[in-house]
């Protein structure tokens, strides 16, 4: 809700209308808003207590925890969401994710694998790919984090800008080919690596001395 005063009134209207719960959400969403963190998190903890398997507080607490870097209680609330609705992409995505910050890998890694099973969420959680790739070599199965680090990598550079997370995915695809006795192909992923961290920085150079930054180029 982006007008909190709407918002208060629209919870109060859902509240004579017998809807105590909803109201409740969007009570907690618009203190969240104005920065009452501990009324927002009472609201959704309500909710939670007389209805668990609500998703919108669930999530609501979910990703605060997550954006807190409080990944542990996070994973409470993100866990139970993602087993009530498995269908969902974006609840299963997160938990996901919440998983990989713990460095849960085996977990993280059979959550994201089921996004595949999701329709459209592949495409819309390309990141998946990466954590994927790190998470498995972390765990030393060199042949996915192979796929899927290269997966990634496809898809970014099919974009218009390139990150520090596709420098990464070279220095990490450069590790895993190394494992695998590829020397020539760790090489050449760790010089392109090496070059696209050193093009993201002459841009960022460049717009601290005031010119127009240019993006990274894609190719």
């Amino acid at each position: 809700m982006s007008d909190p005063v709407r918002a208060r009134g629209l919870a109060h209207e859902l509240e004579a209308m017998g809807r105590p719960v909803m109201a409740h959400w969007i009570t907690g969403e618009c203190l969240f808003q104005q920065h009452d963190l501990d009324g927002a998190l009472g609201e959704w903890h309500l909710i939670v207590e007389t209805e668990p398997g609500n998703l919108d507080a669930l999530f609501s607490l979910g990703n605060h925890y997550l954006d807190s870097g409080d990944y542990a209680t996070a994973e409470t609330y993100l866990a139970r969401a993602a087993r009530l609705y498995p269908g969902m992409a974006v609840v299963v995505y997160t938990h996901g994710r919440n998983l990989y910050l713990l460095e849960r890998y085996k977990e993280a890694i059979e959550e994201l694998t089921r996004l595949r099973s999701i329709p459209n969420a592949a495409k819309d959680y390309p990141v998946t790919d990466y954590m994927i790739g790190v998470a498995s070599h972390r765990l030393g199965q060199e042949a996915l984090a192979a796929s899927s680090l290269e997966a990634y990598l496809k898809w970014a550079y099919g974009q218009s800008t390139l990150t520090r997370l596709e420098v990464d995915a070279h220095l990490k695809l450069s590790e895993v080919y190394e494992k695998q006795g590829k020397p020539l192909l760790a090489l050449k992923e760790k010089q392109k690596g090496d070059s696209l961290l050193r093009n993201i920085q002459d841009y960022a150079r460049k717009a601290g001395e005031g010119a127009p930054p240019a993006p990274a180029p894609a190719h």
